[in-house]
């Protein structure tokens, strides 16, 4: 009996992994409390709502109107139904579940059911703590391991691997596009493993046309905002948001009054500011919140105090258990350890420059930190789960110690 299910589950990749990402959702809705990080996502649900100073809405300014139309039309049909808490959830599910089959490959194993758990609970904080921002990385991260798995397919095979991993991509884009981008970008090094000659047609053309239906879906966003009072408010809150996002908390403490002067504001107009209380339109506009972002300049001009700054944010401990960890098990259980060195090091820069960007010019908050950290390990179990580029050893040597770096993650 035992036997026979066995080989049912492992006959049927795809289901196994709805079935995983399913199970992880409903014990950690039904067991946690799941909450918003910040004020975006409750703000787009009230803007489609009509409950933010307007009728109904489906211009959220950071989502595809494509998106804003959909939760309007379903929040007009039961306004007691949290659909955007819904849609995420449901976006991040298909994430999850996108990455699991990438990981289970053709026939599952139990080695690749070990990475799916260690995956599983780096994840549970995007569950717990829900942003529309890390919800479109995740999307982005599953969409392309899908699209890079098909590359590996045998000829007449991975289509449906690859229509799931440009559908996460594009979906990922109307939730986010910059997100998308960030997403992309730290898994790049690990994904374009896949572009080289044999296989480089079906993941090369996965990522175009991925690309180019995004394109099209931002053409028609910006159509939506068409009118010029909506051009004209798009361009303000871009201003406003490049000073806002500034830390201004810290720049009130060293910057003397007497700066602040030169850019037209008043100590009180800055704090005013930075606790979203800007609705004078003279003192607030966009000419003088320019000013005043060109005389403040960059918080931290220095990369040196901006990477001391970003040591703090990111606690040693969790670094070493987050990314030591994958690296060691991939060292000492892996395959192609060269390989993966190299491009665990390219990843690793490539999020160290991005995280020292963030933190130089804008706030580095856990929307981004955490991706940003996160991006390593999920790679490296990506990387462990699949025979052609991970472990040798024997599966139950493997599953033991991946449960315990399951442990150690949690």
């Amino acid at each position: 009996m035992t036997g026979a299910l066995w080989k049912s589950v492992r006959g049927a990749p795809a289901a196994v992994a709805l079935i995983l990402s399913g199970t992880v959702g409903a014990v950690v809705l039904s067991t946690l409390h799941p909450a918003y990080d910040g004020g975006d996502d409750p703000t787009m649900a009230l803007i489609t709502m009509g409950l933010h100073g307007a009728p109904p809405s489906e211009r959220l300014v950071f989502s595809h109107v494509v998106v804003g139309a959909s939760l309007r039309a379903l929040y007009a049909r039961a306004s007691a139904v949290n659909w955007h808490a819904l849609y995420l959830y449901l976006v991040l599910g298909l994430a999850l579940a996108g990455l699991f089959r990438a990981m289970l490959g053709p026939r599952p194993t139990l080695r690749a059911l070990a990475c799916c758990a260690a995956v599983a609970t780096i994840a549970l904080p995007y569950w717990v703590v829900l942003q529309f921002t890390t919800v479109a990385i995740w999307a982005a991260w599953s969409g392309g391991w899908l699209v890079r798995r098909a590359g590996d397919a045998p000829a007449g095979g991975g289509r449906g691997m690859w229509i799931a991993g440009v559908g996460l991509l594009v979906v990922a884009s109307l939730i986010r596009v910059e997100a998308t981008v960030v997403g992309v970008a730290l898994m790049a090094p690990w994904l374009l493993d896949g572009i080289w000659p044999a296989r480089s047609r079906r993941v090369l053309s996965g990522f175009a046309v991925a690309g180019v239906l995004a394109g099209v879906a931002m053409v028609v966003d910006r159509e939506a905002y068409a009118r010029p009072e909506w051009r004209a408010w798009l361009r303000y809150n871009r201003i406003r948001a490049e000073l806002y996002d500034r830390p201004l908390r810290h720049l009130l403490a060293t910057e003397r009054p007497e700066r602040l002067a030169l850019g037209g504001w008043t100590r009180n107009d800055a704090q005013l500011f930075e606790r979203g209380v800007f609705f004078d339109p003279d003192i607030y506009s966009g000419e003088r919140i320019e000013r005043v972002t060109h005389v403040l300049g960059n918080r931290f001009p220095d990369r040196q105090a901006a990477l001391r700054q970003l040591g703090k944010r990111s606690p040693p401990r969790r670094l070493a258990v987050t990314v030591g960890l994958p690296l060691v098990l991939c060292l000492c259980f892996g395959a192609r350890r060269g390989a993966f060195l190299v491009r665990a090091a390219l990843a690793g820069a490539a999020a160290l420059a991005l995280a020292l960007h963030l933190e130089r010019f804008y706030k580095v908050e856990q929307r981004y930190l955490m991706p940003i950290t996160d991006a390593l390990p999920v790679a490296a179990f990506v990387w462990l789960s699949a025979p052609p580029l991970g472990i040798r050893r024997r599966p139950l040597r493997v599953a033991v110690v991946s449960v315990g770096a399951v442990a150690a993650l949690a």
